[in-house]
């Protein structure tokens, strides 16, 4: 969240009852290599404080009902849900609120969303796995890890030269052709 948009949430929030405690709150584990920035400590009307995640989304806002929403959905939408439930690990919290805003509209969503210990747990084991598997590969490049079965992940992902070398993603192609672009600019 950007600072801009972080200090007009931060007056709304204190506007409809919410004591913002802490702003761009920062925590590591290191442990499990696993650090995080919430946007927002606050506590609620009912005296308990909670994390405040804050996510702004365009074309996928009607799709988006229920928490359980975000696991059935590509990334990033599964991957909020995970983070707020790493955030929960990390401050040691029950719930967290997850605040997604459509962004041409406006339109506000809320949820408080509990902490889900068994995919909290599946998270930590993945968390405690990356920097063994990191070493393994290190001495030996042809021991890795299995392999993910959702491959469009893959066109997101920074470590598919690691697990997948003749994989290519998804890329544009630089066309220099001027007789085309010539068409392009006289429609």
């Amino acid at each position: 969240m950007g600072r801009a948009l972080q200090q007009v949430w931060a007056g709304v929030l204190n506007q409809i009852g919410y004591e913002v405690v802490e702003q761009m709150s920062h925590r590591v584990w290191p442990a499990y290599h696993l650090s995080g920035a919430v946007d927002f400590r606050v506590r609620c009307p009912d005296g308990k404080i909670r994390i405040l995640e804050f996510k702004t989304i365009s074309h996928t806002f009607d799709r988006i009902n229920a928490p359980g929403d975000l696991l059935r959905l590509d990334m990033p939408y599964r991957a909020w849900y995970g983070q707020v439930q790493s955030y929960c690990v990390l401050y040691s919290a029950e719930e967290c609120i997850l605040v997604i805003q459509e962004k041409s509209s406006g339109k506000v969503k809320d949820w408080i969303i509990p902490l889900d210990y068994a995919y909290a747990d599946v998270l930590m084991a993945k968390a405690e796995a990356i920097p063994m598997w990191t070493e393994r590969w290190r001495h030996d490049k042809e021991d890795l890890p299995e392999r993910i079965t959702n491959m469009r992940e893959c066109d997101r992902c920074s470590f598919g030269h690691i697990c997948l070398p003749d994989w290519q993603p998804k890329t544009a192609e630089f066309v220099d052709d001027q007789e085309f672009l010539d068409a392009l600019v006289e429609q």
